[in-house]
């Protein structure tokens, strides 16, 4: 007889082996290994990998679809590089440059690329439009090559511009007039430059990251422009009817940024233009203006900053100015109709700064000029005239609370045509506060023996 551990191993080894055989007997059921037919073919037609048209030369699109260049393109020849005379285009230049060598005095070609007017849904990116046009002056241009890089018309005064057009990685340069040219209904110009043009530079609805340098005409014009570059030799810098954003412009006849609003932006003109001009608000911008302009001109001004070096303003606010900086060497530093907050106004010959309203916190100093006048009351504030020999007031204004005012010449240190409160007002030689009533103040003169008239 059998021990018992022997016989329930030999029971558990029977149902392993069961177990085994059943798994094998599953895995052995497949179907038949011999295939149903030849196999069908898998490759896809030429169309089916590259569903776009070639270029290779001068072209009249006259069907929606898809394009790209395959070699660069010389216009030597009547018309343009590449006309598109239908809506719903998209055209790669795929790096390559269209380019012309036409004397530009002959105006035989028209442009780059030539956009019929009226259509939509064009796109128009990835290589160059090259000419040999320069730009002497304003207006002045000679040389070779298009009349326009990318253009919609002929005639500028044309009212019916392409709609939905997109412009983005093309460079274009030496244009007789212009370089990229979309009007103003929905088009896009994006990473573009454009160097040396007779006439505008960029033109289209939105703008974004482009460069036009060396324009006759407007650099950039936009309804909206942002990380933009726009330098101008006959009009404004950079132009935006709504707003621009982080935009860098520079003219030598004009305006170095025109827009309703200003935000982050830098603006400098050589003439008598404004450095920055925003009709609306101008927020943490950077003006100057080298001749009659005003250094930054704006309703609403925060954080910026107004340099003049010629007849205007440093920096103009026609509402109200809060932590700006203005600066003059012939006129007012920092001007504001309304209310100045935190703000700091200097001038070399007149006043340092002016606030109509109200003055909060506010500084202004001049060299030879009054130092800080507000028309209304003026709250921690301090007005300073530098000139030893002049009679310049530190500051003037019709009520003062805590305030300081002083004059280093003949003129008033702190001069209250109300009441004053809580001041001080010094003047090297005249009087140091003057004020119809003064509470809890302290004039000093250094030679004048009544140091505060109370009147």
């Amino acid at each position: 007889m059998q021990p018992v551990k022997t016989v329930k191993l030999k029971l558990l080894l029977l149902a392993l082996l069961a177990t085994v055989n059943a798994q094998r007997s599953t895995c052995l059921a497949q179907g038949s290994l011999i295939p149903p037919g030849a196999p069908a073919p898998t490759m896809l037609a030429l169309s089916q990998m590259e569903p776009r048209t070639p270029i290779s030369g001068q072209t009249v699109i006259t069907s929606s679809g898809s394009y790209y260049l395959t070699t660069n393109i010389i216009v030597s020849s009547a018309g343009s590089g590449i006309a598109i005379g239908a809506s719903e285009v998209t055209l790669d230049l795929r790096g390559f440059t269209i380019s012309c060598t036409d004397p530009i005095d002959q105006q035989v070609t028209v442009a780059g690329i030539q956009i019929g007017v009226g259509l939509s849904d064009i796109t128009i990116v990835n290589g160059h439009i090259t000419s040999g046009a320069t730009n002497n002056s304003a207006g002045s241009v000679s040389g070779t090559g298009f009349p326009n890089g990318i253009a919609y018309a002929t005639n500028p005064n044309d009212k019916n511009p392409p709609f939905n057009v997109r412009v983005a990685n093309v460079s274009v340069s030496g244009c007789a007039s212009s370089g990229i040219i979309l009007g103003m209904s929905n088009s896009v110009v994006e990473s573009c430059t454009v160097q040396t043009t007779g006439g505008y530079g960029i033109e289209a609805a939105s703008v974004f990251h482009s460069t036009a340098l060396n324009c006759g005409d407007a650099g950039i014009i936009a309804n909206n422009a942002s990380d933009c570059c726009g330098y101008s030799l006959g009009a404004s810098g950079v132009i935006a009817s709504q707003t621009a954003a982080n935009c860098y412009g520079v003219s030598t006849n004009g305006d170095g940024v025109d827009a309703a609003t200003a935000n982050n932006c830098y603006g400098y003109s050589f003439a008598n233009g404004d450095g920055v001009n925003a009709g609306y608000s101008a927020n943490n911008c950077y003006g100057y203006s080298a001749a009659g302009g005003n250094g930054l001109y704006t309703s609403t001004a925060e954080n910026c900053n107004g340099n003049n070096n010629g007849l205007g303003i440093g920096l103009y606010a026609n509402d109200s100015a809060i932590g700006c900086f203005g600066v003059a060497g012939s006129n007012t530093g920092l001007f504001c109709s309304g209310a100045a907050l935190n703000c700091h106004g200097d001038s070399f010959s007149e006043t340092g700064l002016i606030a109509y309203y109200s003055a909060t916190g506010c500084y202004g100093s001049s060299y030879t000029g009054t130092g800080l006048y507000c028309n209304g009351p003026a709250l921690n504030c301090y007005g300073y005239s530098n000139s030893d020999t002049g009679a310049g007031t530190g500051m003037i204004a019709a009520m003062a609370e805590n305030c300081f005012g002083e004059s280093l010449g003949s003129g008033v240190g702190l001069n209250v045509s109300d009441t004053a409160s809580g001041c001080y007002g010094y003047s090297a030689s005249g009087v140091g506060l003057e004020a119809t009533t003064a509470n809890v103040c302290v004039g000093s003169s250094y030679q004048v023996n009544h140091n505060v008239n109370s009147y």
